[in-house]
């Protein structure tokens, strides 16, 4: 395994997510790559125009670049010198940015949290993971 895909949002799960990875990595050598995606509002108005001329939606995606921002200074302090990782934040709709982010890093594996900061509970995982662990092309690890 050369490369290791680590889906964060901030949540607990998606630390957990993170932790285990960077073990998995320690222990044999790989590059973590940390990605984060987030979305503008659950409005169906705005996702399905995605105008970003729109100020509303240029508003809150400047607030999302924040939050992206410091979601991946966390898990900069969290890794350390120690681990390889590239990291990488965007705005869109998690499941399908996830999916390609982790196909054109080139990952062997997929690592994230069952459940993010939706607070949607399915029955055993969350709407994101649950998506990823049926559409993605390589292994997916989902850490509770």
């Amino acid at each position: 395994m050369k490369k290791i895909f680590v889906a964060i949002d901030g949540s607990e799960h998606a630390w957990k997510a993170l932790d285990y990875a960077a073990e998995l990595a320690k222990g044999m050598n790989s590059t973590l790559f940390v990605y984060s995606a987030l979305k503008p509002s659950d409005s169906g108005a705005l996702l399905a125009m995605y105008d970003m001329d729109d100020p509303l939606l240029a508003s809150e995606v400047s607030g999302l670049d924040d939050l992206g921002d410091k979601i991946l200074a966390q898990a900069k302090d969290r890794l350390g010198p120690a681990i390889k990782a590239e990291f990488k934040y965007e705005v869109g709709y998690p499941p399908e940015m996830i999916l390609a982010a982790a196909e054109k890093s080139g990952a062997d594996t997929i690592v994230m949290g069952s459940r993010g900061l939706s607070g949607i509970k399915e029955l055993l995982l969350g709407s994101v993971s649950n998506h990823i662990v049926h559409y993605a092309k390589v292994p997916v690890v989902i850490v509770k």
